[in-house]
């Protein structure tokens, strides 16, 4: 015990735990490193954990934590109108927000399975993402919709030709011009529902024949702002099915759901 001139001092705490800083988020997490030795083709164990360590030094470093911590304390703004008054309209991030999805891409949370599609590359990716979202899980929602969405898009070969080679690029770019000058692209989610929820086949909107512009201006619940760091929406939504009986026609909304892709208007970004 040591009491020092000053009046308010009482003594030395001793029995608290030390920061936690400096260290490596994947060599220290046995249930983690135990998992992906269990799921992993063997001759993928040696160089996967070798790549994660290198992840898992990279996010456990005070300046990666750090970052989290900005990211979180400086929430996305919404500036609606420029110096001049002009319409706007765009979602400014901080600076941290940027450092960590270009950390994210870097890593290849977005499409690293899908552009080197060997054995265990999701299980491997699904250790980098879980480790990803110790230290900030506000930029995993491009990254997450891009790799969830990669899929989807294949199903159209024009679509895939234009966009996939996009969504497989490690450099991330924030820029606010068309996608074609874009040295990498990322997808962002449109919520079709009032409410979100778990079970995608509960939800109730139907899509029309229209435009899919047309659909997200007058069916989306939830907008989303045409600024905000990605270059093209999903949505899901469910589609009116027709069955003939000689001259009786049944429309019933089908039980499939399918992705709905609306791309953002480059003339106006």
């Amino acid at each position: 015990m040591t009491v020092g001139s000053n009046p308010f001092t009482t003594h030395d705490v001793f029995n608290q735990s030390a920061p936690l800083q400096n260290y490596d988020l994947f060599t220290t997490n046995a249930a983690l490193t135990d998992a992906l030795a269990f799921n992993l083709p063997p001759p993928r164990v040696a160089a996967a954990t070798a790549r994660l360590t290198a992840i898992g030094a990279e996010l456990g470093k005070d300046e990666t934590l750090a970052l989290g911590n900005a990211a979180n304390r400086h929430p996305p703004e919404l500036k609606t109108h420029d110096r001049r008054g002009e319409r706007r309209d765009e979602v400014e991030f901080h600076p941290a927000w940027h450092a960590l999805m270009t950390l994210a891409m870097k890593t290849g949370l977005h499409s690293a399975p899908w552009s080197d599609p060997a054995s265990g590359a999701h299980v491997e990716r699904a250790a980098a993402y879980l480790m990803f979202s110790e230290v900030e899980t506000g930029v995993l929602c491009p990254v997450t919709m891009t790799y969830g969405a990669v899929s989807a898009l294949k199903a159209d070969a024009d679509i895939a030709s234009a966009w996939i080679p996009k969504l497989y690029s490690r450099d991330y770019d924030s820029r606010f011009i068309p996608m074609q000058r874009k040295r990498s692209a990322l997808i962002g989610m449109g919520m079709t529902e009032k409410q979100g929820g778990s079970d995608v086949r509960a939800g109730r909107r139907i899509a029309p024949r229209r435009a899919m512009q047309s659909v997200l201006q007058r069916q989306c619940h939830q907008r989303v702002p045409r600024r905000m760091k990605f270059d093209l929406i999903a949505t899901l939504a469910a589609t009116i099915v027709r069955l003939q009986f000689g001259r009786m026609t049944i429309s019933r909304v089908s039980e499939r759901k399918g992705f709905v892709l609306a791309k953002l208007d480059p003339g106006r970004r």
